[in-house]
């Protein structure tokens, strides 16, 4: 598995090797919290402390956050928070166009940096979703995009990092046809994979089949689950069965980073607080996969 590089010299004490296995392994995404701040009217900047408060009370010492944390004006603050709460912070996400010349021309830059400005708070590793377009993309734009990632990858391999590339709903469109390029067409040296499992049922794929595919290259696995297709309160018994995903993770001898990746969607049941959601998240994915956050 992926360690988790210095963290800030504090009590956290992270290996620095980036293909050993200690340091949290299950850890909490940053988005559900974007949107609780929204529904109740707060800034980014004036929740990190209670995200990383509440993700830290909920069992978990190790978050994905996104790029919007490690803005100019927020990224001290996070990087404090996270040292105060003991949470380590080894994947960033962030999106990016990689179909266009001009928009990786902007994006391979700026994602570098990312990490850059994220390895204060024990960064490793992007977890970056190519920017959708509104429409399949053409067979010179997948070539052109595989052709950036792999530059992407190279270039934060060269700081040390290391490339994931996530996925939604667009990349799994006829029959996955986007998300078997970037598999087929980028080099597994320089490119990772992030396997969405949610988004594989929303895009009509089986997620086990994707999930062999994939193999080896799969560095993390964000989870959530849906009853009767509507995104759940918490991580638990749904629409998706993931002890076959389990399973086949210790058949095989995977130990990806495990993301448990609550969200809000119309329907999704409000009758808990944020904190025992994740709590009972977190308690779901270490029965199911034997793993501790």
């Amino acid at each position: 598995m992926i360690s988790r590089r210095g963290f800030l010299a504090s009590s956290l004490v992270l290996p620095a090797a980036a293909s050993a296995s200690p340091g949290p392994r299950l850890l909490a995404q940053a988005y559900v919290f974007t949107q609780e701040f929204s529904r109740r009217k707060i800034s980014l900047a004036d929740g990190i402390d209670e995200m990383f408060a509440t993700v830290h009370d909920a069992g978990f010492r190790g978050m994905e956050l996104m790029s919007q944390f490690f803005a100019a004006d927020v990224r001290e603050r996070t990087i404090a928070s996270a040292r105060k709460h003991s949470v380590a912070v080894p994947i960033t996400y962030s999106g990016g166009a990689m179909h266009t010349t001009e928009g990786a021309a902007k994006a391979i830059p700026s994602i570098v940096a990312l990490a850059e400005a994220a390895a204060a708070a024990g960064t490793i590793a992007i977890n970056h979703n190519p920017d959708p377009i509104g429409r399949a993309k053409t067979d010179d734009e997948l070539s052109l995009q595989a052709a950036n990632l792999n530059r992407l990858g190279e270039a934060l391999k060269k700081s040390g990092k290391e490339l994931f590339v996530h996925h939604h709903n667009p990349e799994m469109a006829g029959g996955a046809r986007e998300w078997r390029h970037i598999l087929t067409h980028t080099d597994p040296a320089l490119v990772s994979l992030c396997i969405d499992t949610h988004w594989i049922f929303r895009g009509d794929q089986e997620v086990m089949p994707i999930v062999r595919e994939a193999g080896r290259r799969i560095k993390s696995i964000h989870l959530r689950n849906s009853v009767g297709k509507v995104w759940s309160e918490s991580l638990g018994e749904g629409d998706i069965d993931y002890r076959p995903l389990s399973a086949y993770l210790k058949q095989e001898q995977l130990t990806p980073f495990l993301v448990v990746e609550l969200a809000y969607e119309s329907g999704t049941p409000h009758t808990r607080p944020l904190g025992e959601n994740l709590r009972l998240g977190r308690e779901y994915a270490e029965r199911v996969f034997g793993v501790r956050a």
